[in-house]
C-alpha cells in the first residue's frame, strides 16, 4: 500500500501520469499494475505509460503522458511553443515530441515524433513537470514545421517575455547542421530584428530625436 500511495502522489504532481519505469522504482509490481488497470483505477494509453482514470485530458496531461513513453526526450516544435506560451500556438493541438537516435517510441493518436541526431539533453527544461525543449531550441526547429511567419511571431513574443536574443542565437547555432533549415531561419529573423534596432537607434532616426 505504501508503494501504491507513493505512485498516486507522484501522479498527482505529474498531471495524473507516470511511466511504468517510475512505478517499478516505487515498488509497484506489474501484477499490481495490471490489477489496477483491470479495476479501472489506471489506464495504459500507450505501452510504458500509466494514467489515472478520470483525470482531465488537458493538453498538458496529454503532453506529460506522451513524454513518459520509452525513448521520448521532450515536447518539441509547435507543442513546445504552446507550453512556453508563445504567440500563435495557443490552439496547437498536436503533441510534438523529439526523440534521439535509435529511439523507437510508439506514439498515440494525436502525437507526432520528430527524431534528431543532435544533443537534446542540454536543451530541455521543465514546464509544469513536463520536459520541453527550451525556448531557444523550440524556435530553432520551428520554421520548417510551422513556417517562417509563425516563427517570427513566436520569436517576438519570446523576446517580449524576457528571452535574451543572444541566448536564442546560441541555441540556433547549436542546432545548426547541413540540411536543417530551422536554425538558419531563426538566425535570419534575429539578424533582421537586430538591424531594425540599430536603425531605430541611429542618429537622426525618429526614435533618437528629442521631443
Amino acid at each position: 500500500m505504501g508503494a501504491l500511495a507513493d505512485l498516486m502522489d507522484l501522479m498527482a504532481g505529474q498531471h495524473g501520469v507516470a511511466s511504468t519505469r517510475q512505478a517499478r522504482a516505487l515498488g509497484v509490481t506489474r501484477r499490481v499494475e495490471r490489477r489496477l488497470i483491470a479495476g479501472g483505477v489506471l489506464l495504459e494509453p500507450t505501452p510504458g505509460v500509466l494514467q489515472l482514470a478520470g483525470a482531465p485530458s488537458t493538453f498538458v496531461a496529454r503532453a506529460m503522458a506522451a513524454t513518459s513513453a520509452p525513448g521520448v526526450v521532450a515536447v518539441s516544435h509547435g507543442a513546445a511553443a504552446r507550453l512556453h506560451g508563445l504567440d500563435g500556438f495557443q490552439a496547437h493541438d498536436v503533441v510534438d515530441l523529439i526523440a534521439g537516435r535509435g529511439a523507437d517510441p510508439r506514439p498515440a493518436r494525436g502525437v507526432v515524433v520528430h527524431r534528431t541526431r543532435g544533443d537534446i539533453a542540454g536543451h530541455v527544461v521543465d514546464v509544469g513537470a513536463v520536459p520541453v525543449l527550451s525556448i531557444g531550441a523550440t524556435l530553432a526547429l520551428l520554421a520548417p514545421a510551422a513556417g517562417v511567419r509563425a516563427t517570427a511571431r513566436a520569436l517576438d513574443s519570446a523576446i517580449r517575455g524576457g528571452a535574451d536574443p543572444a541566448d536564442l542565437r546560441d541555441a540556433a547555432q547549436a542546432w545548426r547542421r547541413r540540411g536543417r533549415a530551422g536554425p538558419d531561419a531563426l538566425l535570419t529573423l534575429l539578424d533582421r530584428r537586430a538591424g531594425a534596432v540599430r536603425t531605430a537607434a541611429a542618429p537622426g532616426s525618429s526614435e533618437s530625436r528629442s521631443p
